[in-house]
């Protein structure tokens, strides 16, 4: 065996199986605007909670931005629970930005606005308010507190649905049970019925061999 075929056994054996959890968290999506549009093929994979770094370039020649202007930034999913796990904002920093204040977006939608905040480097020609790497970067750690209430949620419904498939085939064990049970006891009646018919036919013929 050659050292390539080595080497390629060697990581077909460390081949871990994944996990149920991680089956979990791969079946739930990651929010839009986790990775930049000018991004590296690697940050595609980086975990949310891994800073994206900052690329050298000269000026102007990227942008970071997290939504259209007048677009809302900080929103959760519509059924989603009520969750006090960081209630002073640890985790994540909803700090007030006002190109993506809703009530200011009649004002920015201005032809004459517009133009100006491009001019002045405020937003993108597709109307995409930028941002530094650092309120990026805490944008994503939002996102990943999105994500995570995802998970959450799926871990939930599929708990509730095993515990309902539990209770299913619990059902059913027992229904089968009865029914082997009223099974089993048909089969005695009809036993002790021709057994008693046995007897009655003995004293039958023994009362005509009496008689006779």
């Amino acid at each position: 065996m050659t050292e390539k075929h080595k080497s390629l056994a060697f990581e077909i054996v460390n081949l871990k199986k994944p996990s149920a959890l991680s089956q979990v968290i791969k079946s739930v999506p990651q929010p839009k605007g986790a990775v930049p549009r000018f991004g590296l093929p690697k940050w595609k994979v980086m975990p949310l909670e891994s800073k994206i770094p900052m690329i050298p370039g000269p000026e102007g020649a990227y942008s970071f931005t997290r939504q259209k202007v007048g677009k809302k930034l900080w929103m959760g999913f519509p059924d989603a629970e009520f969750n006090l796990n960081d209630p002073y904002g640890y985790e994540a920093k909803f700090s007030y930005a006002s190109l993506h204040d809703e009530h200011l977006a009649p004002y920015f939608s201005r032809p004459n606005i517009i133009q100006h905040m491009v001019d002045l480097g405020f937003i993108t020609k597709d109307l995409d308010a930028k941002c530094s790497l650092k309120d990026y970067n805490m944008y994503r750690k939002y996102l990943k507190k999105l994500h995570n209430d995802g998970i959450n949620k799926e871990l939930k419904r599929r708990m509730d649905f095993h515990g309902e498939k539990r209770i299913l085939l619990m059902a059913e064990a027992r229904a089968q049970a009865e029914a082997e049970r009223c099974r089993s006891l048909n089969i005695l009646q009809q036993f002790n019925m021709l057994h008693l018919c046995k007897q009655l036919l003995n004293t039958f013929f023994q009362n005509i061999s009496y008689s006779l």
